[in-house]
């Protein structure tokens, strides 16, 4: 069996062996990818070009061929639609703070800074436009703040009260049945 020689052909093309020729499966050559579209470019019935199913400024389906909108008039939308995320949220340190100082009493000192950061943290809360929450958390921490100032003055007062009456209680006198320091007979 003999190979023709490679070099030009008549053409001026190197000559290959076929398959049939050398009894060798010639491999296919690789595919080629088309190449990356140019910036800027958009594929038809893209977001923004006109060719394909559009929508129109409303919201609208609009056929490929359509301008305007059969439901309301409008233009076909041509423009690049921009998805927006919402901002992550977190909650509030102050109202979390507001909440556990509210329950955690600490001789009324956690109940002054449950209020305190409760107020602190609703503010925070509403000038944030969204961006926090808590909002339950402080109102709750202000809310056991003010039971627990309520409680903590229940208390100062029952105090009071019982250390000024104990100063008018007299002792009774076992041995002369009555008692100690009355005068009169």
């Amino acid at each position: 069996m003999t190979m023709p020689p490679e070099g030009p052909d008549v053409d001026g093309e190197t000559a290959r062996p076929d398959a049939e020729s050398t009894g060798v499966a010639a491999t296919p050559p690789p595919p080629t990818l088309p190449p990356p579209p140019p910036p800027g470019y958009l594929a038809p019935g893209a977001p923004g070009t006109t060719s394909g199913p559009g929508f129109c400024h409303a919201g609208h389906p609009m056929a490929p061929e359509q301008q305007f909108c059969a439901a309301c008039g409008a233009p076909r939308a041509t423009g690049v639609v921009y998805v927006t995320t919402a901002p992550a949220t977190r909650t509030n340190g102050f109202a979390i703070a507001s909440l556990v100082l509210g329950i955690v009493w600490i001789y009324g000192l956690g109940s002054i800074l449950a209020l305190v950061f409760g107020l602190v943290a609703r503010s925070q809360i509403n000038q944030s436009e969204g961006s926090q929450k808590g909002t339950g958390l402080a109102v709750a921490g202000i809310v056991l703040g003010i039971v627990g100032i309520v409680g903590l003055i229940a208390l100062i007062v029952g105090i009071v009260l019982l250390a000024h009456n104990a100063n008018h209680l007299r002792p009774y006198n076992i041995h002369t049945n009555g008692f100690t320091g009355l005068s009169g007979g």
